[in-house]
């Protein structure tokens, strides 16, 4: 992939992060599943960010 892409999409990922916390907060019981569901959102997010039109 293109490396302008990945460092556009981490930027935006800084940026927003918190709401993607709050949403595991409201899924997640324990930190462990926190965890597992923000880095599964990232990943579902990163696969289809190229489609991403803002």
């Amino acid at each position: 992939m293109d490396k302008n892409l990945e460092i556009e999409f981490v930027n935006l990922l800084e940026q927003h992060q918190n709401i993607l916390h709050k949403i595991c907060r409201l899924y997640a019981s324990d930190m462990d599943t926190h965890k597992d569901l923000f880095q599964e959102m990232v990943i579902q997010l990163w696969h289809a960010y190229p489609r991403f039109k803002g």
